[in-house]
């Protein structure tokens, strides 16, 4: 029987730049960084130069362009959605999302807008 290939990808901070409180998390099933999370293949990114500083601190075009790249790479290669390993990443929804032809969700947040509709809803 065939492998199941991974049809989301995971895009994740550089490996050893997790903040330590981070990498507690990802031991934690639930945890978007943790394989056990999934009933399914997911594919996990480690992109070059994410980190703290690049994402949070000093938003960096270099690792933006570079999670566009690897994204390209994987969608070429049959995924077809991407996440991150981090909500702050949605500093780059806008640009990930315009660029990839598959839905981007780079972060829980995104859902806010829709929960408020949903709590506004007289329903």
């Amino acid at each position: 029987m065939e492998a199941m290939k991974a049809e989301i990808a995971v895009l994740c901070w550089e490996e050893g730049h997790v903040p330590k409180g981070l990498m507690q998390l990802e031991s934690l099933v639930g945890n978007s960084t943790n394989p056990d999370s999934y009933p399914f293949p997911v594919h996990f990114c480690r992109i070059k130069g994410a980190n703290v500083e690049t994402v949070l601190e000093n938003p960096s075009g270099k690792v933006l362009r570079r999670m566009i790249e690897e994204s390209k790479r994987l969608i070429a290669g049959g995924v077809r959605a991407i996440t991150t390993s981090c909500g702050f990443n949605a500093i780059f929804q806008r640009e990930l999302a315009s660029a990839l032809q598959v839905p981007v969700f780079s972060s829980s947040l995104l859902q806010v807008p829709l929960v408020h509709r949903r709590e506004a809803s007289p329903c």
